[in-house]
């Protein structure tokens, strides 16, 4: 009951995150008016949506993904977004019970941190993915989440060692790359990962990230959806890592560190 109820209001986040996400625009804020005012209209013919047009992931299986009164084609992203978004609070209050009971103020605090995290990072990589661009509002988001743990933790050194680890690691790709290998924001991603994850998370965080990158690369590649040259948003990927450590609990890293021989 209470994991059915936690999917359902992550679909409705998901639906506000997919609102940010589409009207984003490069050198607009994040909050800005234009992303959150007005109402919803179809991006082929703008029509206004009705309430029923605005049920997360419902409305779109009911119209089987067309819209109502242009029956162009709805973007995947919607469906995509919201049902990820559904998972986010039930999948982290599952993990974090496997290894103790959440039953303290700290433990929900984290939690809410947690989540708070996996939302912003599924908003940005909905926004990575259409325009290849990370905004400095979610980095810097990410950051103060990592900082709000850190109060929880205390454990300010391991997070400072991880951003500034992965800040070179990451930096060092893209210099040597010249910037084709990954952007600069992924760089300052990386750091703020870092910093929310700690060490040795953001080992295997970014060993996650490079692991997923390279499938979804050979992929797309067979789908014919990317070419050799086709630039392919990493971002996304440190995402899907970061996900990946938080929610395999212990058991997962333990594991990730037998195989990379570090305990």
């Amino acid at each position: 009951m209470v994991y059915g109820a936690l999917f359902v209001f992550g679909l409705t986040i998901g639906s506000f995150l997919n609102v940010l996400a589409l009207r984003y625009q490069e050198n607009r804020p994040l909050f800005g008016l234009f992303s959150i005012g007005g109402r919803s209209r179809c991006p082929h013919c703008a029509a206004q949506l009705r309430w029923f047009e605005l049920i997360p992931l419902v409305s779109f299986l009911i119209q089987r993904g067309r819209c109502l009164h242009c029956q162009k084609k709805i973007s995947l992203q919607y469906p995509v977004v919201e049902f990820a978004s559904g998972l986010v609070l039930p999948l982290i209050l599952f993990a974090l019970s496997q290894n103790q009971p959440v039953v303290s103020l700290g433990d929900y605090l984290y939690l809410i941190a947690l989540a708070l995290a996996s939302f912003a990072l599924i908003l940005m990589s909905a926004i990575d993915f259409r325009l290849m661009i990370i905004p400095d509002e979610i980095i810097i988001f990410l950051a103060g989440l990592g900082f709000f743990i850190g109060l929880l933790e205390d454990f300010w050194l391991n997070k400072l060692l991880a951003a500034g680890g992965a800040f070179l690691f990451f930096g060092g790709i893209y210099w040597l790359t010249g910037g084709r290998g990954m952007g600069f924001g992924d760089v300052k991603l990386a750091a703020a990962l870092g910093f929310l994850a700690g060490a040795p998370r953001i080992f295997f965080l970014s060993a996650s990230s490079f692991i997923i990158g390279a499938i979804a690369g050979v992929l797309l590649m067979i789908f014919r959806k990317r070419g050799m040259k086709d630039q392919i948003p990493f971002g996304p990927f440190l995402a899907a890592g970061f996900f990946m450590v938080i929610l395999g609990g212990e058991w997962l890293n333990k594991t990730l560190a037998d195989l990379l021989l570090l305990n």
